[in-house]
């Protein structure tokens, strides 16, 4: 889990922003998230706080923001139902990074 240091010197969570990359044809990759995704997410004990799904030239991304690094793994990334769901559609592997959130939002 991605703890950061408060100003009163405790640990506090922090937001990640994650990004999932997998290579192949656009469509049929889209095709194959919204055939998959509602099973799919039935299956994580928590949800990212925004999931965003594009296609690009060469695949498909995914850019999800999670309250903490826990939340993703124990939702998406250590959640062997989940990630069976995933497998089981055919969905090729693919590349994640995963980045601290130092802000969100714009100012008002």
């Amino acid at each position: 889990m991605s703890l950061a240091k408060s100003r009163a010197g405790g640990e506090r969570k922090v937001a990640v922003l994650v990004v999932f990359r997998a290579g192949g044809d656009p469509e049929m990759l889209l095709a194959r998230y919204d055939q998959t995704l509602a099973d799919a997410i039935s299956l994580a004990p928590a949800r990212p706080e925004a999931h965003y799904c594009v296609a690009t030239e060469s695949g498909i991304m995914l850019v999800d923001v999670w309250s903490a690094r826990a939340e993703l793994q124990r939702a998406i990334i250590e959640n062997e139902d989940f990630q069976a769901k995933w497998r089981a559609a055919g969905w090729p592997e693919e590349t994640v990074e995963v980045f601290e959130l130092h802000n969100s939002g714009w100012p008002a």
